[in-house]
């Protein structure tokens, strides 16, 4: 049953992609890679734009709900599932990411992509599998201010 599930999600996978090479022909390497430049990217996971909310704007990383996590994490000896606390404090961390993914996605539309690079033999091996890119407030793109961008990398 689970072999047929993940069969049946690989060939809309596949579907996927190949309705992307019709529509965009010039835009996929020999390899099949995807670069393209500007337009809407193709992520891997979370839409590159909400990500740049999260860490650029947000500083996500420094939050003082997420560092109080990490730093949990890494008081603790033994796995999560054995800390007395786990279900309390997972539930509570959970509460806030999807806060915090909302409003992420709510100020996603201030940011434009403006580069898209997939992993492949042609660009170099970079990565195994992923993507870089790279994106700009549009407020600073309206100002030409490249150099206020964000480079996001995504893999598998």
């Amino acid at each position: 049953m689970l072999e047929a599930a993940r069969r049946q999600s690989f060939q809309s996978y596949e579907r996927f992609w190949k309705d992307l090479a019709k529509e965009r022909p010039n835009a996929f390497t020999s390899d099949g890679a995807l670069h393209q430049v500007g337009g809407v990217g193709h992520p891997w996971q979370d839409p590159v734009e909400v990500d740049c909310v999260k860490y650029a704007d947000d500083d996500y990383h420094n939050h003082p709900m997420e560092k109080a996590w990490f730093d949990l994490v890494r008081s603790r000896d033994a796995p999560p599932n054995e800390w007395p606390d786990f279900e309390e404090q997972w539930e509570a961390r959970s509460a806030f990411t999807a806060r915090e993914r909302v409003t992420h996605f709510a100020r996603a539309d201030s940011w434009q992509l403006v580069l898209q690079i997939e992993s492949d033999s042609e660009v170099g091996p970079w990565t195994l599998e992923g993507c870089l890119y790279v994106c700009i407030r549009k407020s600073d793109l309206a100002e030409r201010r490249f150099d206020r961008c964000w480079t996001i990398s995504q893999c598998t």
